[in-house]
């Protein structure tokens, strides 16, 4: 038998989602709280993430503390998810991290440097974006199928625009390229039929 101290040990390692973050996942509001500091963890699809078996229930992600990285895949395939608020401590977002989320609108905070690929791809309900003025890259996939964006500004520092950046964003009417950008990737904006 296990004594409380291995007991608690157990669940609290069951619990973790980060080196010091933990995840808390409330039934009758749908919320998933991410408490503690620090990066999150990677994980290799929406199937490996801890709270997996309730995913596709979760409508909120709060954080209580100062997240400094959103990991790989974290909220993949969480298809309610219509409510997060990235807090200004995240300095990375991971690949996939809300692909195919419900998101209607994100605010990626100033204090984000880099995204992953495919981070927004399939968030079908996405239709306003802010991004962070510091990232240099606008990632392969990053909004992908993001049928309902309609206008998106991509931020001065930006250098490059990526293979199927805005790949099927059928509604996407205005893109505003900034003069850093020296680099625009293969159907960055395939599909975008109405873009003058």
């Amino acid at each position: 038998a296990l004594t409380s101290v291995q007991a608690q040990e157990v669940s609290e390692s069951e619990n973790k989602c980060g080196d010091n973050l933990t995840w808390s996942y409330d039934e009758a509001t749908r919320v998933l709280t991410i408490a503690g500091d620090g990066a999150m963890y990677d994980y290799l699809s929406s199937f490996d993430t801890p709270w997996s078996d309730v995913r596709t229930k979760i409508k909120v992600v709060k954080f209580t503390g100062s997240p400094t990285r959103i990991g790989k895949n974290t909220f993949y395939s969480c298809y309610d998810l219509t409510n997060i608020e990235i807090p200004s401590s995240v300095k990375i977002i991971g690949e996939g991290a809300f692909n195919g989320c419900n998101l209607t609108s994100i605010t990626i905070p100033d204090s984000v440097t880099m995204i992953g690929s495919d981070a927004f791809r399939q968030c079908k309900n996405l239709t306003s974006v802010t991004l962070s003025k510091n990232i240099k890259k606008i990632p392969h996939s990053i909004f992908t199928n993001c049928e309902k964006l309609t206008e998106i500004v991509i931020p001065e520092n930006v250098t490059s625009i990526e293979a199927d950046a805005f790949a099927a964003c059928i509604s996407l009417t205005e893109i505003v390229i900034p003069e850093n950008v020296t680099y625009i990737g293969d159907d960055a904006f395939g599909g975008c039929e109405k873009l003058n």
